[in-house]
């Protein structure tokens, strides 16, 4: 019964130690998902921001001044990027969702074997009685 029961423990503590570690992962993914959701928006305000230029650009006559033209290439380029990053992010949102779906599964697991510990600790506890 004593080793059962220093078993429940050793497995209630690692269950609480993977909560813990649920819940920061938790965390970081609403703290990415913020994150993301500002960039999401600052890329549309970039997006508007580069049709806007497009638009003026248009109707500016051929022969665009060098530095006009440099400035709407180094901008376009910059959404390019931003486009990329965006995209990462996402990527490491959703694998960030899977880890944290693995975790509690994995608590799951954990919490079944520990009622199962219980159950036969006090089973154990009553025949001795």
């Amino acid at each position: 019964a004593k080793l059962i029961n220093d078993e429940v423990n050793t497995l209630n503590e690692k269950a609480t130690a993977a909560r813990g570690k649920v819940e920061d992962a938790t965390q970081r993914i609403e703290n990415l998902q913020a994150e993301h959701d500002a960039w999401v928006k600052a890329q549309a305000h970039e997006q508007r921001t580069l049709d806007e230029l497009r638009q003026a650009l248009s109707e500016v006559p051929q022969g665009l001044p060098q530095e006009l033209h440099d400035r709407w290439e180094a901008l376009r380029q910059e959404a390019l990027q931003l486009n990329e990053q965006m995209t990462t992010a996402g990527e490491e949102i959703t694998e960030l969702k899977g880890k944290v779906q693995e975790k509690e599964g994995q608590i799951g697991t954990v919490d079944g074997r520990l009622r199962e510990l219980d159950s036969a600790g006090y089973r154990m506890m009553q025949q001795i009685e």
